[in-house]
């Protein structure tokens, strides 16, 4: 999987761009409609792979989304 730096970017854009990736490893979450459903969003991502499910950070711990797609980067790649 490619993993998309979410920096200089927003959080529609990078989910946009991360649906592809996602889909090759395991399911598809849909699209984020609404910027402030970002964690939702970020759950869906994290159950589409039982590896993820123990090893990735909890969205609803993170106030930012970058800070969370930063550390969900670095856990899964």
């Amino acid at each position: 999987m490619i993993g998309i730096d979410p920096r200089y970017m927003g959080v529609i854009e990078w989910t946009d761009r991360m649906l592809p990736e996602l889909i090759k490893n395991g399911g598809d979450v849909g699209r984020l409609d609404d910027p402030e459903q970002w964690r939702e969003w970020a759950r869906s991502v994290i159950l589409i792979n039982n590896e993820w499910q123990g090893e990735t950070p909890n969205p609803y711990q993170f106030d930012d989304w970058q800070d969370w797609a930063q550390r969900f980067l670095q856990v899964t790649y």
